[in-house]
């Protein structure tokens, strides 16, 4: 099913697109990996920080809003990828709810 479904936005399941998430991915766990050894962090390393978790963030939602408009409904029930999609959305909503806080 996964294979058949084409249109505007199925460069989502291509694999520049998956790697770029993946770099953006990479590139957030350094973050916070950054944060984890730099607790104290003040001034604008502090605000590095801060608006870097808010870029990736964004980033997240974006590819989020695109692979659902893209997978319509399959993105909640294909199995076993829906697991992973439904994980996703978790986080990319208590990302939003923790900025929201």
């Amino acid at each position: 099913l996964r294979d058949a479904l084409r249109g505007p936005l199925s460069f989502v399941e291509a694999n520049w697109f998956k790697l770029l998430i993946g770099a953006v991915i990479l590139a957030n766990t350094v973050t916070l990996v950054l944060e984890l050894v730099y607790p104290d962090l003040k001034g604008p390393e502090a605000a590095a920080m801060k608006l870097a978790n808010q870029v990736f963030l964004v980033i997240y939602c974006i590819e989020i809003t695109l692979r659902m408009c893209h997978w319509q409904l399959q993105f909640f029930k294909d199995f076993p990828e829906a697991y992973w999609n439904w994980f996703d959305l978790l986080i990319v909503i208590s990302g939003i709810l923790e900025v929201l806080d």
